[in-house]
């Protein structure tokens, strides 16, 4: 990763669209990026600079990790929110499933078992009772998903030893 500053990694870039830099993201965003886009392996993150500084290279893995310990606090504070809200949407969805279920029962009994009409607003009621049920499993089971491996891949991210060197000219 070419950065021009050990700042850079984690500071936006400049808004002139003049300036080099101008348009890309910051350092961490891209890191992110490509991290999550390549498959777990030993390696290291080797950072390009211009001018070196000394301790560059310790000042970036300690502000890397600084920035993982946040964001996996934020992701699990997140995955929680969504369990609650999952797990309440859940209830009010069985409950509509129930609903919906009682309701076809009742048409099968009220209308003629033999006519399209039956069949559209009893299968109908039941298709609507099991859509009803998207929604929280969506929450817990495949966005929960999602962040659990935004966690480990922060955490692949704060692992990674970091080596600081002169960029070429």
């Amino acid at each position: 990763m070419d950065l021009d500053r050990p700042e850079a990694m984690f500071a936006p870039p400049p808004e002139d669209p003049m300036a080099p830099g101008f348009g890309r993201s910051t350092g961490i965003e891209r890191l992110l990026a490509q991290v999550s886009a390549l498959p777990p392996a030993k390696g290291a993150l080797i950072v390009r600079m211009p001018r070196p500084e000394a301790g560059a290279a310790e000042r970036l893995a300690t502000g890397l990790r600084r920035y993982v310990d946040v964001r996996v606090r934020d992701v699990e504070l997140r995955r929680m929110a969504l369990r609650r809200e999952g797990l309440q949407t859940l209830g009010l969805a069985l409950v509509m499933v129930l609903v919906c279920v009682v309701l076809s029962v009742l048409l099968d009994r009220v209308l003629p078992s033999d006519g399209l009409t039956h069949r559209l607003l009893s299968d109908g009621v039941v298709i609507v009772g099991w859509v009803a049920l998207w929604r929280p499993v969506d929450m817990l089971v495949f966005e929960t998903w999602l962040l659990r491996r935004e966690k480990r891949i922060l955490r692949r991210l704060a692992d990674l030893p970091v080596r600081v060197e002169a960029a070429p000219v």
